[in-house]
């Protein structure tokens, strides 16, 4: 059973917010969500709707008036995304939601990204200079290494396989062993010989 069926939105901001959320992160209904697409959605669903709540109740948010033709053309963006109009009210439907509740609801989400974006462009563009004189200020703080977070990843092999690589490792070592014994007379040898040859060019042979 599909985890959506299992939850009836009574709220029709939180089905809102859940309905965008699903869609934009899945690009399915709330109802055709899987138990852990659920919950993820509905806990960023009931964030951004704790903070339009508090957004909304602000003094800023009091002033905003959202025209009428504003909202009909962006509800009209929202029904595009969809295959086809029976689709988008299919998901209302499914999100038991009625097209006057989503239409405030749209409507209380645009207040919010208005009151935003007055927000944002009260706020001072930082200059380049700004930026080199902070750094400057605070040199010792940019000298610490950042945050590093080590992991590793642990493969487990059958019994046999490391009994086999030990073998293995134990009969190349064996085989090394031997050639340095085989070495040990060659090299003994070698330095008779080059020793002879050196009395020999200077005379001192016994």
């Amino acid at each position: 059973m599909q985890q959506g069926k299992q939850h009836k939105q009574i709220d029709p901001m939180l089905s809102f917010h859940l309905m965008k959320f699903a869609f934009q992160d899945f690009q399915k209904s709330a109802c055709n969500l899987n138990h852990k697409e659920y919950a993820l959605a509905y806990q960023h669903a009931k964030e951004e709707m704790l903070l339009h709540q508090v957004i909304l109740t602000s003094d800023d948010a009091c002033c905003v008036v959202i025209p009428e033709p504003t909202l009909q053309q962006t509800l009209f963006g929202v029904i595009a995304e969809f295959p086809d109009d029976s689709a988008f009210y299919r998901t209302l439907e499914e999100n038991h939601m009625r097209l006057e509740e989503y239409r405030m609801a749209l409507h209380n989400d645009l207040r919010v990204e208005t009151v935003l974006s007055r927000v944002a462009s009260t706020v001072q563009s930082v200059t380049s200079a700004e930026i080199q004189y902070y750094f400057e200020q605070h040199r010792t703080t940019f000298d610490k290494p950042e945050q590093r977070s080590v992991s590793h990843i642990q493969i487990h092999f059958p019994l046999p396989q490391p009994l086999k690589l030990i073998r293995l490792i134990k009969k190349s070592l064996q085989s090394t062993k031997r050639y340095v014994k085989t070495l040990k007379p060659l090299q003994s040898r070698q330095d008779s010989f080059q020793t002879a040859a050196s009395q020999a060019a200077t005379g001192t042979l016994a």
